[in-house]
């Protein structure tokens, strides 16, 4: 990834990143293996970010979370079937890399995979002052399902509504 200009002042992105070179972090298909960051600089004023998950990406966020320490709302948009899963896995180091400051996050397009659910259980466990998830999937998916499985991780912040909607689109 090649920026033209410095980002300083960013505050909100929208990701559809294609065909990164370099990255240290490896996916396979229903693993994910090694860590580290691909970013140079951090994005200190970005509050907003949606991320369309593609293939050739998958494996970003993690690295993007680590730069964006304001971070107040994150949607993730993966609107495909299985071909694409998201790659996720807890830091290592146990450092965390989500903003404290993450207030909503959306997920469209999930499909219960490993990783999706990790991902969220994440999002739960570490984020503090967070106020809603919504999580669309579609209508091949049990809401109340999807619901029960997600309502039984712990969460940090104890204000945090957590809803499922069926969304037709995805079909």
């Amino acid at each position: 990834m090649v920026f033209l200009e410095k980002l300083a002042h960013l505050i909100e992105a929208h990701s559809n990143l294609c065909g990164l070179g370099h990255v240290f972090e490896m996916c396979y298909p229903d693993k994910c293996i090694g860590f580290g960051y691909i970013y140079p600089s951090m994005f200190q004023n970005l509050v907003r970010l949606n991320f369309k998950v593609t293939r050739s990406n998958r494996h970003v966020l993690q690295s993007l979370l680590f730069v964006a320490p304001n971070l107040e709302v994150l949607v993730l948009d993966k609107n495909y079937y299985r071909k694409n899963q998201l790659c996720w896995m807890e830091p290592p180091d146990g450092s965390g890399c989500l903003s404290l400051r993450l207030t909503t996050f959306n997920f469209n397009g999930f499909e219960e995979l490993e990783h999706e659910v990790e991902f969220i259980k994440y999002i739960l466990k570490e984020a503090i002052v967070l106020n809603t998830i919504t999580i669309k999937v579609s209508a091949l998916h049990s809401k109340e399902s999807v619901l029960n499985k997600l309502s039984m991780f712990p969460r940090h912040s104890i204000t945090c509504l957590l809803t499922v909607e069926i969304d037709n689109s995805l079909e």
